[in-house]
């Protein structure tokens, strides 16, 4: 079903990780307007419980993709998956460790707010 949202790429290259990484997914905005939200803000949960929110202010200043593949091969549990949301910094810069910490991994609810 995700797929059939356009899958679009989003190379981050961040200074933790050993090499850049590849994710593929749709936007986040293409998910919520497909079940017809928009302008709201979302929480989304781990399966380890963890939880983030992510405000409408926050959604418009990035492009947030619901990452179903990292370097061309599916998302499991044991790679960060089923999903994972990420972005590629508007202004070009590195993504920061505060930017990664905004990142939750193996998502699975993406709950509005």
């Amino acid at each position: 079903m995700l797929e059939a949202l356009g899958l679009h790429e989003v190379t981050i290259i961040y200074a933790g990780w050993p090499r850049p990484a590849r994710f593929e997914g749709p936007w986040l905005k293409d998910v919520l307007a497909a079940v017809g939200v928009s302008g709201k803000g979302v929480t989304i949960v781990a399966l380890d419980g963890f939880a983030t929110e992510i405000g409408a202010a926050e959604l418009a200043a990035e492009d947030w993709l619901v990452a179903i593949k990292r370097d061309g091969r599916y998302l499991d549990l044991g790679q960060r998956g089923p999903l994972w949301i990420v972005y590629a910094r508007r202004d070009g810069k590195a993504p920061e460790q505060s930017d990664e910490q905004r990142w939750p991994w193996a998502a699975f609810l993406i709950e509005v707010k």
